[in-house]
């Protein structure tokens, strides 16, 4: 008996040994694959050398710095070790950013350490699209045109250029809306669950402007004055010396756009799709022969981008998880279905689009650009930020013009139901599915 005895003991100290030599092994190389994969997610993440006065890769791990002093002076704000990286991004997912740099700010996390399931996993084990939680958000939340040319998204484009007297009038908030509802009844016919993150002819916040800045404005002044979000001169000159312009431009979008990241993180789905239709920047109401589409996706930081903690740990999650990398297969499929279903090409590269030259990266896949956009930084997991057409293309416009489609309650344009069946075969491509078995 105390011969069995004495064999069970070394047993269990030889068991116990080779289980914490298999755990250790594989931690190192799961780490050594955060490692590899955050050098190939800087290449988008970094728009210019400058982000790489905040940040530091190394054989342990990342750092993540605030200021470059703070660099110099070798003080991190956050530290990850490469074999904690998956208690990080499980962390992200579950707590605010004041309460992530809580927990890390000023020192090393060890203790918890566990492997986050990747997605990835899910996509090559998905059979079908049943139980798949998918986000819509449609872009912009005119409710009517009155409101559109407010929002500065109402096209009225003159007749005449197709041999007509009227004008030919749509405005985005309703083509993107109609794309979702069109999106969403095809999603859900083959299983998925779906979850839309504003009320037609509203914002994120759930009314119209007109009624947040007479009910709600000044109260969300002083709910951010009380926790610290805004000091009191920027209080003071939001109340004081802001025309209402300003306060729909800035203050007011800025909060729609909090409240859909918000609203669809909560939410947590597999896949979000961002809603939007091209228009020409300058504002010039002119049709074009040209057409092409584009997707943006996460990252093109610049230095200055990342002067605020909740900035920085975006930048660390895109970094370190595997959001970037689904979300750029995702766009690509997406940018193949438009060329395939619509015959609407990716935009060149190179091209001569101010904004994708002064403000993106491009990822290598045709049409597909890292941006640091507020809701390709703030909305988590596998995006797609869908660019499908050109408004002012002459073809187009005179297609999106038209009411010559229905779909349950909604009466749309035809062109409008192609470009949501482009965005579901993405979602058939990304999980590699056959929905005639």
């Amino acid at each position: 008996m105390k011969q069995t005895l004495k064999i069970n003991r070394k047993f269990l100290r030889q068991s116990h040994l080779l289980i914490l030599l298999v755990f250790t092994t594989f931690s190192f190389a799961q780490g050594q694959n955060y490692k590899m994969r955050a050098e190939e997610n800087l290449l988008f993440l970094a728009k210019d050398s400058s982000v790489l006065e905040l940040l530091s890769l190394d054989s342990l791990g990342v750092r993540m710095f605030a200021s470059s002093e703070e660099k110099l002076a070798g003080t991190p704000e956050i530290r990850i070790d490469w074999k904690d990286v998956g208690e990080f991004l499980k962390i992200l997912d579950e707590f605010s950013p004041k309460e992530v740099y809580d927990i890390y700010k000023g020192r090393k996390i060890s203790s918890l350490y566990f492997h986050k399931k990747e997605k990835n996993e899910r996509i090559q084990a998905r059979k079908s699209l049943q139980g798949l939680k998918v986000a819509l958000d449609p872009g912009h939340f005119a409710g009517s045109m009155k409101e559109a040319r407010q929002e500065q998204r109402l096209m009225e484009l003159d007749g005449s250029d197709y041999g007509v007297k009227r004008k030919l009038r749509f405005y985005e908030a309703d083509l993107t809306y109609s794309t979702a509802l069109i999106l969403k009844r095809k999603l859900e016919e083959a299983g998925a669950e779906v979850f839309i993150s504003r009320p037609k002819g509203k914002s994120a916040l759930g009314s119209t402007f007109k009624k947040w800045y007479k009910k709600e404005f000044r109260n969300v002044l002083n709910r951010d004055l009380a926790s610290g979000e805004m000091d009191q001169e920027t209080f003071d000159w939001w109340i004081n010396k802001a025309t209402k312009r300003q306060i729909f431009n800035i203050y007011f979008k800025g909060k729609d756009f909090e409240a859909r990241a918000d609203h669809i993180n909560s939410w947590r789905p597999d896949l979000t799709f961002i809603i939007h239709y091209n228009a020409d920047p300058s504002g010039n109401l002119k049709t074009y022969e040209r057409n092409y589409c584009m997707a943006f996706v996460g990252g093109g930081f610049t230095k200055k981008e990342l002067n605020s903690s909740e900035s920085r740990l975006e930048f660390l999650r895109l970094l370190l998880s595997e959001d970037l990398e689904q979300s750029i297969t995702l766009s690509s499929f997406w940018v193949e279905a438009h060329k395939d279903l619509l015959n609407i090409p990716a935009v060149l590269e190179p091209n001569n689009v101010e904004y994708l030259n002064k403000y993106s990266v491009y990822t290598g896949r045709p049409g597909v650009y890292s941006r640091n956009l507020a809701l390709s930084r703030r909305i988590h997991g596998t995006i797609c930020y869908g660019e499908s057409l050109l408004q002012e293309n002459i073809h187009e416009a005179q297609a999106l013009a038209r009411k010559d489609y229905r779909d349950g309650k909604i009466k749309t344009s035809k062109r409008i139901e192609e470009v949501s069946e482009a965005y579901f075969q993405a979602v058939i491509k990304f999980y590699n599915l056959d929905l005639n078995k």
